[in-house]
């Protein structure tokens, strides 16, 4: 019961994170100076959570407690997104819509687009696409996360997904702009070996656009 009184109180509180705009935002948000003094056993997770709604970048808070010293640590976990999606999806003036890794679609006001962190799914330092997406169908969603987890070894700039059956996207490999027509995205492996093959081919050097929605039977133009 200790923890609940002032013997054992707040005497400071630290924000780990690598960005530092990020890591303003929380302790102003959070309000973390009028914590300091209170019983460290008050400090809630929930409560902070709470605080963090407004926040949509913002997935949850991890925190540990000193007791001895009382010093209390915070993590803030940022939202993970894949890709950017169309203006279409945009829902107030100023806000940017993403979809995120576990299939959520999230808004974030434009100057706090940079604090959100990139899908690992992505080709490193490739960037975010956009994904122009039909429906928030959970079924479309995952494929996209399918296709997107399949292509990590390929810049992708853009995808065209009006629903689950016809999907395409728009990619770089070696500098190659290359527009890729995959219908649905089953057999992919299939598909994307189709592609390679494809690609390697003397004859499909100029070849720009590739139609693999039938992988028996593709067509490169």
């Amino acid at each position: 019961m200790l923890g609940w009184t002032n013997v054992f109180a707040v005497k400071s509180f630290e924000v780990v994170d690598e960005n530092p705009d990020r890591k303003t935002v929380i302790e102003k948000t959070l309000d973390l100076a009028s914590q300091v003094g209170k019983p460290i056993a008050r400090i809630d997770r929930r409560e902070l959570n709470g605080k963090l709604r407004n926040l949509t970048w913002a997935s949850q808070v991890d925190l540990s407690r000193n007791f001895v010293t009382g010093k209390v640590t915070l993590a803030i976990e940022p939202e993970v997104v894949m890709a950017r999606l169309n203006s279409s999806w945009t829902a107030a003036p100023g806000q940017i819509p993403f979809l995120a890794e576990d299939l959520s679609v999230i808004y974030v006001n434009q100057d706090e687009a940079n604090f959100l962190e990139v899908s690992e799914l992505l080709k490193k330092g490739s960037g975010l696409p956009e994904i122009n997406m039909g429906s928030e169908d959970d079924q479309l969603k995952g494929s996209l996360r399918d296709l997107v987890a399949k292509l990590n070894e390929w810049t992708i700039l853009g995808i065209n997904a009006p629903d689950g059956g016809n999907i395409s996207s728009t990619l770089i490999l070696d500098g190659r702009q290359l527009e890729v027509y995959w219908g649905n995205v089953k057999e992919l492996d299939l598909k994307l070996e189709v592609l390679n093959r494809l690609l390697e081919l003397k004859e499909n050097r100029r070849a720009k656009s590739f139609d693999l929605s039938n992988p028996l039977s593709p067509i490169a133009i």
